[in-house]
């Protein structure tokens, strides 16, 4: 592992609130001290719980963290503002961890399922985790080649 990874850390809105610290401390804690991660948001919205969630934890551990927000350009605009963002996070990324409710596994619609595809996609080693109703993290899917990451990600 580099001194200094680049990691994504993607949730989606419809976790609940809460589920970000339980769920990635141990990994955050483990990151050598020169680590970034880098947290989504809207132009205009507040991030989602999840990122908010992740980024004070980040904060209260010393992990340096970026908020990352669509750039609009009369070419790229709404949903493909997103997409831009979310493409150019992949190509500085070491890493993306990507955490979404069970009902989204397999959603095309959904941004953070969508990462996990262009992850793969790139090449970029990405662990994708579901939260069930019962509040249990399944891992749902991993791309890691030379499985650098395994003993260091959430197991689920």
């Amino acid at each position: 592992m580099k001194p200094d990874p680049v990691i994504i850390i993607a949730g989606s809105r419809r976790l609940p609130p809460g589920q970000g610290p339980r769920m990635v401390f141990n990994f955050l804690e483990a990151l050598p001290p020169l680590s970034l991660v880098l947290l989504r948001r809207g132009i205009a919205t507040q991030p989602g719980q999840f990122e908010q969630d992740v980024a004070s934890l980040c904060d209260v551990l010393g992990v340096a963290n970026e908020w990352r927000t669509p750039y609009i350009t009369r070419y790229s605009r709404g949903r493909n503002a997103v997409w831009t963002r979310d493409m150019e996070m992949l190509y500085e990324a070491d890493l993306a961890l990507c955490f979404y409710d069970v009902g989204q596994i397999g959603d095309e619609e959904s941004g953070t399922v969508a990462l996990v595809d262009k992850a793969m996609e790139l090449h970029v080693p990405v662990y994708a985790y579901a939260l069930d109703e019962d509040g249990k993290v399944i891992r749902v899917g991993e791309y890691d080649e030379e499985n650098q990451w395994a003993e260091l990600v959430p197991a689920a």
